[in-house]
């Protein structure tokens, strides 16, 4: 990861009836052009009807690890409260 890379995270909502998520593929799409590296929590789009390989196209890594995916954030992006 070059130095000035954002390091942006989106996890799954803990509400199982939150129908959104924090970012779609186009905006991932929009952040990893800006230079920004976007991981997405395994599933976090699935109540949203996006699935991993929709954003992992757009340029996301995704991550299955709940725990890794917090502690390697400079943002950390969601629908609902922490």
């Amino acid at each position: 990861m070059a130095h000035n890379e954002m390091k942006i995270n989106v996890t799954r909502e803990a509400d199982p009836d939150e129908r959104r998520c924090a970012l779609d593929p186009d905006a991932v799409r929009r952040l990893v052009k800006l230079g920004a590296e976007v991981t997405i929590e395994s599933n976090a789009g699935l109540n949203a009807g996006i699935p991993d390989a929709a954003f992992a196209e757009a340029g996301a890594r995704i991550e299955s690890n709940h725990n890794d995916l917090i502690q390697g954030a400079e943002a950390l992006l969601r629908v609902g409260r922490p």
